[in-house]
């Protein structure tokens, strides 16, 4: 590659600032640049090669920052869960990650943002999982019985704990009660939609029924429920009671040929 080219090829927003005395040499004058000696001009030409090393190595540490921001919240989240929030220190990600506790502290400065970004990714997969089964299965049934599969797959590895521990987080509480105002609009239109199809009961309440459901779990955390029942043998239970609770008789049917 000529002169020309290496300069240009690494000349970027990042690496401006050490190639500035290449680039102040590049653009000197023809005639002083040809008065050089050969012994600068060899000098010269080692610079070059430290600069653009240099430059490769700012490429990869910013590519390897990037994939540890990625990889970070993911790991963290999965220890949370199944340990608990409070249990878990900020040494026990790094050591996991196999990181030092430095290099974590400079993507992620606390817990708190950590277990925030954590709670936001495990949501999108989640969202972006179930849109997808919602746009490849246009029946409500199949939609809420792959929800209620999905759950129970999830509370046979998450310790109850993370869920009282993580609305202490002030940050986290309020991005969970913000998306929960969301979700509750996306479930209202979810029962319209089953009465549409002929599963739920027309005549009932889903505002009220929504808001039992959440009462209903908020009892289950506040009294410690989880210490004497698996949080699976409590869901199993809660759905089923509740699921029959608003079901037609058609929808009944289907309960009980798949679920019960």
């Amino acid at each position: 590659m000529c002169l020309r080219c290496l300069i240009h090829h690494a000349t970027d927003d990042e690496n401006v600032p050490i190639l500035t005395p290449l680039l102040l040499f590049y653009h000197q004058p023809a005639h002083k640049k040809h008065t050089e000696n050969v012994g600068g001009m060899k000098s010269f030409l080692y610079l070059c090669d430290v600069i653009i090393s240099l430059c490769k190595k700012t490429n990869i540490t910013t590519s390897y920052r990037e994939d540890l921001h990625e990889r970070i919240p993911m790991a963290a989240i999965r220890l949370f869960q199944q340990k608990g929030v409070k249990a878990v220190r900020m040494d026990d990600i790094a050591n996991h990650l196999q990181i030092s506790k430095r290099t974590l502290y400079e993507i992620y400065d606390n817990k708190e943002d950590l277990l925030l970004e954590g709670i936001k990714r495990t949501e999108e997969i989640y969202s972006r999982e179930m849109e997808e089964f919602a746009c490849k299965n246009n029946d409500v049934m199949r939609i809420i019985l792959h929800f209620y599969e999905v759950k129970l797959q999830q509370l046979e590895y998450i310790n109850p704990l993370f869920f009282t521990e993580m609305t202490r987080y002030h940050k986290v509480d309020d991005y969970l009660n913000k998306i929960s105002v969301e979700k509750k609009q996306n479930v209202l239109q979810f029962f319209m939609r089953g009465i549409a199809e002929g599963y739920f009961l027309p005549s009932l309440n889903y505002d009220i029924v929504v808001r039992l459901g959440e009462a209903s779990m908020n009892y289950v955390m506040n009294s410690k429920l989880y210490e004497e029942y698996p949080l699976q043998e409590i869901f199993k239970n809660f759905v089923s009671v509740l699921l029959r609770g608003y079901c037609t008789e058609k929808g009944q049917r289907v309960l009980d040929a798949t679920l019960f």
